[in-house]
């Protein structure tokens, strides 16, 4: 019993690092996606400011 109740935390740790590994991606790509937005509008304002 001890073995199985041993296997089935570590399967948990397992889950949780790839949970974290995730939400660090989503962040990540959300922080990118923000970055692009606001690149986009910067070289629109510059754009409408030069024509």
């Amino acid at each position: 019993m001890k073995s199985l109740s041993l296997n089935h935390v570590e399967r948990n740790s397992e889950i949780n690092q790839y949970e974290v590994v995730t939400d660090k991606m989503e962040i990540l790509f959300r922080a990118v996606f923000v970055f692009l937005i606001f690149c986009a509008l910067i070289s629109i304002c510059f754009l409408s400011i030069y024509y």
